[in-house]
């Protein structure tokens, strides 16, 4: 994982500035995962705020993240999914493993 970043430091994909992280010309932010933790526990035995939470995470990195790639650094569908992976990692989601991908439903599931 520290070859990913340092990846991304050398080639200038990954800044800080005073206020401002910026990856692939997108502003990112580092927050706990107590804070995650937290809010789903809260919500957890509302259904309709589930599904609205993972709605919203999966719109923001297909609008955002993946949309940025491919328009900035024109990846194949392989490459886009080993980097998300190497981004979830290093972000603290975990040790991530690609169990199904469904290229026709552009979903997929991890583990």
């Amino acid at each position: 994982m520290a070859n990913f970043f340092e990846d991304l430091l050398i080639t200038k994909k990954l800044s800080f500035e005073p206020g401002k992280i910026t990856l692939m010309h997108q502003r990112e932010l580092i927050t706990s995962a107590l804070f995650f933790a937290e809010y789903s526990m809260r919500i957890n035995d509302d259904q309709q705020r589930l599904r609205e939470l993972y709605d919203a995470a999966k719109t923001s990195y297909r609008t955002g993240t993946a949309a940025n790639l491919g328009k900035n650094y024109a990846i194949s569908r392989d490459d886009l999914l080993q980097w998300m992976t190497n981004l979830a990692v290093l972000s603290g989601w975990g040790v991530l493993k690609w169990l199904n991908y469904m290229e026709e439903r552009k979903s997929g599931v991890v583990e």
